[in-house]
């Protein structure tokens, strides 16, 4: 579809139109951070999805911070560059899998769902969710008051493999141990005025009943990198987004614009 077509309609189909910027690796300096939000509103995207990572100037434990991580100052200049462009900052803090900010520090060891690796948080390690509600809150004290925040929660590869989650999921399932992790955090963001949005891979095995419960309490963004939507097939298809509707799951799409064709191609 050409430029001209696309862009011939003065009010888009779809009223929420976000780029999400993963700042994992090597984030943008903080003029080229402003220059983004330009260039995203001219590409007619009315918000952006913002992982911070390690490039927030956390409070909860200063050791989270990379050498380059943005100053208050500067993601105040950020946050206003944004109001004035007419782009909403959605936040993205992880609350289970992609925890390498705080886990890959020793002391958050007994986080871990599996001792040795650093990527996903064993939700009934104590002060797990307790972690993630300090850096949920950490992110909200210096950002304008969001719509929606982002929780993450997606690919945790080893979710339910420590003996103790191993034994919750086999008395009361994969949902309910999720939940009983989350449910907490959601219903603080919710109090706010917040609606809290996870991504969809995780629930795709959930019975009706924790949809259900999660609908009330969360969005979900289906995200799918490679090819037409319905082609993943386990990951995403046609039955999963159906059941997700049924059980009144009010769903995002995320696509991608760059690495589709693989984690390594760019």
């Amino acid at each position: 579809m050409g430029s001209r077509k696309l862009f011939a309609k003065s009010k888009p189909v779809i009223p929420v139109r976000a780029l999400h910027l993963d700042l994992k690796g090597v984030p943008p300096t903080p003029g080229r951070l402003v220059e983004l939000l330009r260039i995203a509103r001219l590409a007619r995207y009315n918000a952006i999805l913002v992982e911070w990572e390690d490039s927030f100037p956390w409070t909860v434990d200063e050791r989270f911070r990379s050498e380059t991580a943005y100053t208050p100052s500067q993601l105040k200049k950020f946050f206003g560059a944004a109001k004035k462009l007419g782009i909403e900052v959605i936040p993205l803090v992880q609350c289970l899998g992609h925890m390498e900010t705080p886990l890959s520090i020793g002391h958050y060891k007994s986080l871990r769902e599996i001792p040795y690796r650093s990527d996903v948080m064993n939700p009934l390690a104590k002060g797990a969710r307790e972690l993630v509600e300090k850096m949920v809150d950490d992110v909200l004290a210096i950002s304008p008051k969001p719509k929606w925040f982002h929780l993450g929660g997606d690919e945790a590869w080893s979710f339910g493999t420590h003996p103790d989650t191993k034994a919750y999921i086999a008395k009361h399932g994969k949902g309910a141990l999720y939940l009983h992790h989350v449910e907490p955090i959601l219903d603080k963001l919710n109090a706010r005025g917040i609606r809290p949005i996870l991504w969809h891979d995780m629930m795709r095995e959930w019975d009706g009943a924790a949809l259900e419960k999660l609908a009330k309490k969360a969005d979900l963004c289906v995200w799918g990198y490679q090819g037409h939507p319905f082609s993943w097939h386990k990951h995403v298809n046609k039955e999963m987004v159906e059941n997700f509707r049924k059980h009144g799951i009010t769903m995002w799409g995320g696509t991608a614009h760059k690495g589709a064709d693989g984690h390594n191609v760019d």
